[in-house]
């Protein structure tokens, strides 16, 4: 869990894209219920396995990025009508790397990175027609979180198990930053206020790690999180220091959602604790959307009530970050 509005808007069906086991799925209009309380979802792939990554063009919201589970990234210039496999440069050595994360430059939006998940970071400077591991030899590969800087796009963060990564010039090198990290910490999740984006956010077995300095240093921010392993952390793009986490506790099946508006200082619970696990979240200026194993929920801004808008097992989730995919056309 990332678009501004074009003349092609009013005519437009896709309003949200949301990933379910084999394909992406897409809001469409007229609602038809499948079942009880479920809006209308219809198939628009790409073929090619589980999509474990979406992403959308800050610009242009018809350009659609997609990774799967088998390592191919896919792109999509109409919305996702139809899709490009876009794999030239990547290589795995002959194992499969699923794509765990996607990430456009907004200033640039030529420019993508994604995590792999056994092959570290890869990056594009021509929309994903070409790309390159930057990642060097030796370094943990399997990516769990990326962060860029909007107002410095050339810092880029990245999280594997054990570590964060700073790069201060678009990913040809890169740094640990773990000052502050406990040695046995396991990271799951990492996020940047680009409001305020010296700050970042670390979701750990330990709970959430708050940097203020670029990731240099880290420090413990829980207070108000009553179970600490972290499964997912988002931050909202719309408001400065507002972030979500997600925990899960194995012992009694069951997650839990977190919400600090304070940058990470106090945390209360923010509704949707089930026995479901979540795995991402995205934002429009008036709606947060979680995928969660139970399917997709809906909550507006500022409340801590969910509502189910999509079915199955939801492993990511993107939204027009100019409009509310809930807001349908006439």
């Amino acid at each position: 869990m990332f678009a501004m509005k074009n003349e092609s808007r009013a005519n437009s069906l896709i309003l949200l894209f949301v990933t379910l086991t084999l394909c992406v799925l897409f809001w469409k209009t007229p609602a038809q219920p499948l079942f009880a309380g479920v809006d209308n979802w219809t198939s628009r792939g790409p073929e090619g396995g589980m999509i474990y990554a979406l992403a959308t063009d800050p610009t242009n919201p018809n350009t659609v990025y997609a990774g799967s589970y088998g390592g191919s990234v896919f792109k999509s210039i109409d919305g996702g009508a139809t899709w490009t496999t876009i794999n030239s440069g990547l290589s795995y050595s002959g194992i499969s790397c699923p794509v765990h994360e996607l990430l456009v430059d907004p200033t640039t939006p030529s420019t993508i990175y994604f995590g792999s998940y056994g092959a570290g970071v890869f990056k594009s400077t021509d929309g994903g027609l070409s790309w390159n591991a930057t990642t060097p030899p030796g370094v943990n590969p399997f990516i769990v979180g990326l962060a860029l800087d909007p107002s410095s796009p050339n810092k880029v963060f990245a999280a594997n198990f054990f570590s964060i990564l700073k790069s201060a010039d678009g990913g040809l090198t890169w740094a640990p930053k773990a000052s502050g990290l406990p040695p046995d910490v396991y990271i799951s999740d990492l996020g940047l206020d680009s409001h305020s984006p010296n700050n970042l956010y670390a979701g750990t077995d330990h709970g959430v790690y708050k940097s203020t300095d670029t990731g240099e240093n880290w420090t413990l921010a829980n207070q108000g999180i009553t179970s600490l392993n972290i499964t997912a952390l988002a931050v909202d793009p719309n408001a400065s220091g507002v972030v979500y986490a997600a925990t899960y506790v194995i012992a009694e099946s069951k997650g839990y959602l977190f919400k600090s508006t304070d940058g990470g200082a106090n945390w209360t619970p923010a509704g949707l604790s089930s026995s479901f696990f979540l795995y991402s979240m995205a934002f429009s200026p008036d709606g947060v959307f979680a995928a969660t194993s139970a399917g997709i929920y809906k909550s507006t801004i500022g409340s801590s009530d969910w509502s189910l808008i999509g079915p199955g097992t939801v492993y990511t989730v993107a939204a027009d970050s100019a409009r509310d995919p809930s807001m349908r056309e006439p």
